[in-house]
Formats: structure tokens, C-alpha cells, sequence
């Protein structure tokens, strides 16, 4: 009988650890979703304290030809300067799908980024869709981001838009602080878009 009881109590734990295992997968990626949609709001609000608490101390920077490793504190202030408080932005992403790995993970989704910057020469609006790829490693019990990918699918308005503010990124892993992003203008959005102006 104490060898039933102590099988039947071994498939109970058993049963309760696999459910528990669910529940924390299931709790990472509503969490990694809500990091990404905390981002967006962040970087709309000019929440740069947010913005930082969000990345790990290197982030691994994919955007359009801009193929770098970045400090944290390089890529908020690159943000800072590009969203200046003269600029409206307005970031969403919609389906995403995370893909859990222990503790790295990424939430691939589409998203808008719509901007507005008054009195720009050719027009004051600037949007462009695509596909978002954030990668998250788990520090200390946190989920942070440690990629930054965004692949352009569509654009419509005036590109000044984007690229008005600052052309440098600071903290730059591996190279001085050089205009990398002097590449991120008309040139590098027609190769991204299939072609030029």
C-alpha cells in the first residue's frame, strides 16, 4: 500500500511540476510581449530612464545597413537625439510571436512607426511598416532586450522625417563614434525599399 501511495504522490508532483513549467512559459511570454509594447510606449513618451531599463549592457543593432554592437547608454542616447522633443512619433506592433528558449528568447512581430516633425522641407510625415525582431536574455530574473532588429517592408512620406536629428551612434562596440547612421538617408531607404527615390 505505501509503495501505491508513494507512486500515486510521485504522478501528483510530477503532474504539478509539468503544470508549473506551463504556467512560467506561458508567464515569459506575456512578459516579453509587455516589454516590447513598454518599449514602443517609452520611446513615444521620451521615457528614457524606461527606454534603458529595458536593454542589456550591449545590444546587438540591426536596422536597415547599420550592422553594429551598441551600449545601452550609446543607443538611448542615438534615440534621444534622433526623437527629439520637437518630433512625434507613434510606434505599434501587432502579432507577435515569441520564441522561447530557456533563458534567450524573440518576439518577432509587424509594426508601424509613424513620425512628424513640422516645417520639414518635402512634407511633415514620415511612416514606414515592417518586421520588428527583438532578442531578450533573462539577467537577474529580468527579461531584457539584447537585439534590435527591424527589416522595412513599406514607406510612405517624406524620409527627411526619419533620419532629422542626430546621424552618429554613440558607443558603438568596435569602432569610434562615427557617422554610421550618415547611411541611414535617402541611399540606404531605397535599398531597404527595392530601389531609390
Amino acid at each position: 500500500m505505501r509503495t501505491l501511495c508513494a507512486a500515486l504522490l510521485a504522478l501528483v508532483l510530477a503532474s504539478e511540476a509539468a503544470r508549473a513549467d506551463k504556467f512560467q512559459v506561458l508567464w515569459d511570454k506575456f512578459h516579453l510581449v509587455e516589454q516590447v509594447g513598454r518599449l514602443e510606449l517609452a520611446l513615444d513618451a521620451r521615457d528614457w530612464e524606461t527606454v534603458a531599463s529595458l536593454f542589456s549592457d550591449v545590444v546587438q543593432l540591426r536596422v536597415l545597413r547599420v550592422r553594429t554592437a551598441v551600449t545601452r547608454d550609446g543607443l538611448v542616447e542615438r534615440w534621444k537625439s534622433l526623437y527629439m522633443p520637437e518630433k512625434t512619433t507613434f510606434h505599434m506592433t501587432a502579432n507577435p510571436v515569441v520564441d522561447l528558449d530557456g533563458d534567450t528568447a524573440e518576439v518577432t512581430a509587424s509594426g508601424t512607426v509613424w513620425n512628424r516633425l513640422r516645417g520639414t522641407p518635402g512634407g511633415d510625415e514620415w511612416e514606414v511598416w515592417g518586421i520588428f525582431r527583438y532578442g531578450f536574455v533573462r539577467e537577474g530574473g529580468n527579461w531584457r532586450i539584447d537585439a534590435y532588429t527591424f527589416i522595412p517592408q513599406r514607406e510612405e512620406g517624406n524620409r527627411r522625417v526619419a533620419t532629422a536629428g542626430a546621424f552618429l551612434l554613440p558607443g558603438a562596440i568596435g569602432t569610434k563614434t562615427e557617422p554610421v547612421f550618415k547611411s541611414y538617408t535617402t541611399e540606404a531607404f531605397g535599398e531597404a525599399f527595392g530601389g531609390g527615390d
